[in-house]
């Protein structure tokens, strides 16, 4: 139906938002997790806590750091950053139980 559409449309966009939010809104490192690594989800996230490395490997996220001026202002992204991040999924994750419907289909 036109609601089960807008109410599919409205989470998806939530989503998008909920990615940015716990990636310090850093559009190019939320566009590169999912182009890259498959990671678009919280729930996607959340998977990488105990790899953080291979996370950033995946994302090629020291090429991004290295090329983009805004990097400088928003703070080098270590380690640690990635797996604040997944700690952050994890608690979209247990504070809303319809983010867990979401997942990066694996093509």
């Amino acid at each position: 139906s036109q609601i089960d559409d807008w109410i599919s449309k409205a989470q998806q966009n939530s989503i998008d938002e909920i990615m940015m939010e716990i990636c310090d809104n850093r559009d190019d490192i939320v566009n590169a997790l999912c182009e890259k690594a498959n990671t678009a989800t919280p729930k996607d996230l959340a998977l990488w806590e105990d790899i953080p490395d291979l996370l950033m490997a995946e994302a090629e996220i020291a090429a991004i750091e290295a090329d983009d001026a805004a990097a400088a202002n928003s703070g080098q992204i270590t380690e640690e950053t990635v797996k604040e991040w997944c700690l952050r999924a994890k608690i979209v994750l247990d504070s809303f139980e319809w983010v867990h419907w979401f997942a990066t289909p694996v093509s």
